[in-house]
């Protein structure tokens, strides 16, 4: 298996956005320290997959080096990561599995940051998928306890969430798969709909010919079930280079399927990001946590060409 960089011409960069995002993230870091990136996504979904690649590139940019440990929040290894990397900074990797609605997710982060009291942490671009009141609560004395994390909202409704349930005040910057651009695409069909078939939807489940979601690319069951073997089979710098190579071929294959279509309609976020990249029409219909709204309504028409409509698809 090649080894993976993320600096590689296989993904080229979405300038104006990557660069808010690099913007925010420098005055918070020290570039040339060893640092952790956390949260890999191991699990079928390629979404999490682009958010990974994208980090790696915006964090070797900014960082001046690649991350001297990786691993999944539930696999994190509080020992081997200050081995690693010493007193330098935890990055966890952005995305919409902060809040209540993901309450094990949730829960194994602020895990990892009461048993890293040392260490500065940086949870990059997130949006808030539930605010459970006891769940929040318990972050916010998580989060004060701590003293050294630093919160970075992808879209302002979840800024202002932050501001209200957390009471912290926190930079706005777009979701760092916007550091990749897939390959160009011939598309043979006019449409395609990629449409949620989890907790997140909001409509009943599509049954039209075009309908389908993550879940049904079979090669991304292939694909996950390989990275968790070979999660488990490596370690260190051989480990990072390997789940690098499968999250970029998770990319590569939602790429494949959105690709074929001259237009797209979603409910997913990273599907809406992933089609704007191949330069595909979009029309998005928001998910049930509001987050395509907010996100097209705080990044405008930097995004592309993107339609948002209040109905969701039936």
């Amino acid at each position: 298996m090649p080894d993976y960089n993320p600096l590689s011409d296989r993904f080229a960069s979405k300038g104006g956005l990557v660069a808010r995002t690099k913007g925010v993230l420098r005055p918070l870091v020290s570039p040339g320290q060893p640092y952790a990136l956390l949260d890999y996504p191991l699990y079928n979904n390629p979404g999490d997959a682009a958010i990974w690649v994208g980090a790696r590139r915006v964090l070797e940019a900014v960082m001046q080096r690649p991350p001297a440990h990786v691993s999944t929040l539930g696999g994190f290894d509080a020992a081997a990561c200050r081995r690693a990397i010493g007193e330098g900074m935890i990055f966890i990797l952005g995305g919409g599995n902060f809040g209540s609605l993901y309450p094990r997710h949730h829960a194994h982060k602020l895990d990892m940051i009461r048993r890293m009291p040392d260490n500065p942490i940086l949870h990059l671009p997130f949006s808030i998928a539930g605010t459970d009141p006891r769940i929040m609560a318990e972050t916010a004395r998580v989060l004060a306890g701590h003293g050294q994390v630093h919160l970075v909202a992808r879209e302002g409704h979840s800024q202002a969430l932050v501001a209200e349930h957390l009471g912290l005040s926190v930079p706005l910057a777009p979701d760092t798969a916007h550091a990749l651009t897939p390959v160009p695409h011939l598309p043979v069909q006019a449409q395609t709909r990629l449409i949620r078939r989890d907790r997140e939807t909001r409509a009943a489940e599509a049954t039209g010919p075009d309908d389908w979601d993550w879940s049904d690319l079979g090669g991304l069951r292939r694909v996950n079930r390989l990275g968790k073997l070979a999660y488990h089979l490596t370690r260190g710098t051989r480990r990072a280079q390997v789940l690098d190579h499968l999250a970029a071929r998770r990319v590569e294959i939602a790429c494949d399927r959105l690709g074929q279509a001259q237009t797209v309609v979603t409910d997913r976020l990273h599907g809406m990001i992933l089609a704007l990249l191949l330069g595909r029409p979009v029309t998005a219909h928001d998910n049930a946590t509001g987050k395509l709204r907010a996100y097209v309504e705080s990044w405008g028409a930097e995004l592309g060409p993107v339609t948002l409509r209040d109905i969701p698809p039936a």
